[in-house]
């Protein structure tokens, strides 16, 4: 453990020789209440009282300081003047504790609605007697959009900003750092599709942690069909279905010689989760996949030689995936055509 020596000379002669541990010294403290959208808890916030890394000079300013208390609370050091002019500034001549406020809006972008970003923290000056300045920024992207400054010997912050609404998802995130303490909280700005139902539908990816998030466009307003089944989908018309699914089809009815019935398509999240030994990313809510049975078996799974010829079919398409006889109780056939 490093150590510091200081040998202090009277003016007898005397030599005191005070030796403290440099770990000791205390820290300065930062943290972050909350960072929210529309005020919704909307970032991870992450471990707080963080410090800094010290540059040599700010290293040596440190020691300084607790030097000077060390010195005070042994009483070798009495003056106030002596004492204010090693920890900080008078006080005296430092602005009152506030808060300031900026806000702004993003340029550039052609939604109209906009979404309030908001974030708070506070810091601790370590020596008791000293003030400090406490900063806190807003970051979207990698666009710092607000920013708002304290000061006092435990200063609270806040910021916020109006973001304009984009149809694609932005990380954003919050810092502060108090002296040298420093604490930040990050997440996502989710996008606005324009259409609440859509939005809706897009962010129900997110809630059931789906290993892909669409884009608001890849959303099309198909209707109920045989793609689009109503007991698959709940956010009618809206769906997935994308064009090499048609492509298929197509090819396998070719090579089988006959019409398939599509038994499941376009799944979204909630209702993928909610099958038994559904695949937790099932291509079905990608828009890439099809359930086939032969046309002739509706009421009744298919005998295994019907099957082998489905099979037979499909596989002559260069499916990603596909299922055997045995994988599913009911004989239906799974295709996905996914990347």
């Amino acid at each position: 453990m490093g150590m510091i020596r200081l040998v202090v000379r009277s003016c007898l002669c005397l030599t005191l020789v005070i030796v403290f541990p440099v770990s000791s010294f205390a820290q300065d403290e930062a943290w972050v209440d909350a960072l929210t959208v529309d005020g919704q808890p909307a970032a991870s916030l992450h471990p707080s009282h963080i410090p800094l890394p010290l540059r040599p000079d700010q290293q040596r300013k440190k020691w300084i300081v607790a030097l000077a208390s060390t010195l005070q609370r042994l009483h070798l050091v009495g003056s106030p003047l002596m004492s204010r002019s090693l920890f900080s500034a008078s006080r005296s001549a430092a602005p009152p504790a506030y808060t300031m406020r900026r806000s702004g809006t993003l340029r550039g972008s052609s939604k109209a609605s906009t979404v309030d970003i908001a974030c708070s923290g506070g810091g601790r000056s370590a020596n008791p007697d000293a003030d400090i300045y406490a900063t806190i920024n807003i970051w979207v992207g990698s666009s710092k959009v607000a920013t708002s400054t304290g000061f006092g010997p435990s200063p609270t912050v806040y910021a916020h900003f109006e973001a304009a609404s984009v149809d694609y998802d932005r990380p954003i995130s919050c810092d502060l750092q108090a002296g040298f303490g420093y604490a930040y909280a990050s997440g996502t700005l989710l996008a606005d599709c324009g259409n609440v139902d859509v939005t809706n539908l897009r962010n129900e990816y997110r809630s059931f942690t789906v290993d892909w998030i669409p884009n608001c466009n890849e959303f099309q307003e198909i209707g109920v069909n045989e793609f689009n089944h109503s007991e698959d989908n709940t956010h009618q018309p809206w769906a997935i279905v994308k064009d090499i699914v048609y492509v298929k089809r197509a090819e396998v009815q070719e090579y089988a010689l006959y019409q398939v019935r599509i038994t499941s398509s376009y799944r979204c999240p909630h209702i993928n989760a909610s099958i038994p030994n559904s695949a937790h990313n099932s291509h079905h809510m990608k828009g890439d996949a099809l359930d086939m049975t032969p046309p002739s078996n509706r009421w009744s799974p298919p005998t295994e030689t019907e099957f082998n010829h489905l099979h037979d079919a499909a596989a002559q398409t260069g499916p990603r995936f596909i299922t055997d006889w045995s994988t599913y109780s009911d004989r239906h056939l799974h295709c996905d055509w996914g990347g």
